[in-house]
C-alpha cells in the first residue's frame, strides 16, 4: 500500500489489487491519528476498507464526501475540436484533463465532447500513451460523453468525510 500526501491536499491511497493487508491500514490510521486528522481519499474499496478502520481509531462517523469515476482514453472513437477543457498533471507517459465545461445555454449541442476529444487528441498526439479524467459518479450526462469518446471506467474513486 501506498500513501502520497502533497499539501494542501488530502492524502492519496494506491494498492496493488482491491484492498491491502488490514495491517497496513491500521498501522495508516494509528499514523494519522497521531499526526494529522487529515483522511486519504482513494479508489472506493480501499477507502471503504480504510475508513472501517479509522471510524474505530477515532470515533469519528462516517459521510460520503465526492463519488468521481476516474477515466483512462487511448484511443479517440470521435472527433469534431470545439469549447472548454483545460490538462494537468502531465507525466512522461500520461496527462489529466479537467475543468470541463460547457455553458448552459450551448448545452446539449456535443461541445463538450468535442472539446475532450480533440484535447485528447493533442495529448495522444504529443506521445503520451493515455488521458485520464474524473467524472461526478451522480453525472450520467459527462459520464456517458466519456464513455462514448472511448474512455474506459477504471474504478470509483471517493472522498470520504468523517464527522
Amino acid at each position: 500500500m501506498l500513501a502520497v500526501m502533497t499539501p494542501p491536499h488530502r492524502p492519496l491511497l494506491h494498492a496493488r489489487g482491491d484492498t491491502p493487508e488490514s495491517d497496513s491500514l491500521q498501522a495508516l490510521a494509528d499514523h494519522m491519528r497521531a499526526n494529522t486528522r487529515v483522511v486519504p481519499v482513494g479508489p472506493r474499496p480501499l477507502s471503504e476498507a480504510f475508513a472501517d478502520i479509522w471510524t474505530s481509531v477515532s470515533g469519528q462517523s462516517l459521510g460520503q464526501g465526492l463519488a468521481m469515476m476516474v477515466y483512462e482514453l487511448r484511443q479517440i472513437q470521435k472527433s469534431e475540436p470545439v469549447d472548454f477543457a483545460a490538462r494537468s498533471r502531465p507525466t512522461p507517459t500520461g496527462m489529466a484533463i479537467n475543468a470541463v465545461y460547457t455553458p448552459a445555454a450551448l448545452r446539449g449541442r456535443g461541445y463538450a465532447s468535442a472539446c475532450v476529444t480533440a484535447l485528447c487528441r493533442e495529448i495522444l498526439d504529443s506521445g503520451r500513451s493515455f488521458c485520464t479524467l474524473f467524472a461526478d459518479v451522480g453525472n450520467p450526462t459527462a459520464n456517458g460523453i466519456y464513455q462514448r469518446i472511448g474512455f474506459q471506467p477504471l474504478g470509483e474513486f471517493v472522498e470520504l468525510d468523517f464527522v
